[in-house]
This record gives C-alpha cells, sequence and structure tokens, in this order.
C-alpha cells in the first residue's frame, strides 16, 4: 500500500479574485478575509468602517485604548 500524498495548501490569486467578483456583481462589500492555514478563506460582508462583533477584536480594541497601539 503506497501512503497517501498530502495536499499542498494553498491560497490561490484565482479564487480571491473570482470571489471577490461575485461579491462586486451581487453588491456585497467585502470588509474582510479571513485565511485559514488550511488555505480555506472567507469574506467578512458590510460596509467599511463598521466594527465587527468579535469578542476578541473588543478585547484588543480595550487593551490598544488603555495601552496605546504598539506595533513592531
Amino acid at each position: 500500500m503506497t501512503p497517501k500524498r498530502s495536499r499542498r495548501h494553498v491560497l490561490r490569486k484565482s479564487d480571491l479574485d473570482t470571489a471577490y467578483r461575485f461579491a462586486a456583481e451581487n453588491g456585497l462589500a467585502v470588509r474582510g478575509l479571513t485565511v485559514a492555514v488550511d488555505g480555506a478563506f472567507s469574506f467578512d460582508f458590510g460596509p467599511p468602517g463598521t466594527t465587527n462583533d468579535d469578542a476578541v477584536d473588543r478585547e484588543l480594541a480595550a487593551l490598544e485604548e488603555r495601552h496605546g497601539e504598539r506595533r513592531a
């Protein structure tokens, strides 16, 4: 029995282009993009500037507000 080859996980530009084009054709405003380790992706839709209702994002925003934004 031969070992099963593992599939290389890659995010392809052509996949993103197709998804962005579909969103634009259907009047959906892409606000954000999430990419998984396995190459899968998902879009966050909504008008720009609206906040995400994610608990982690709210906590990070509160920490940045208290301690100032520090970037390397």
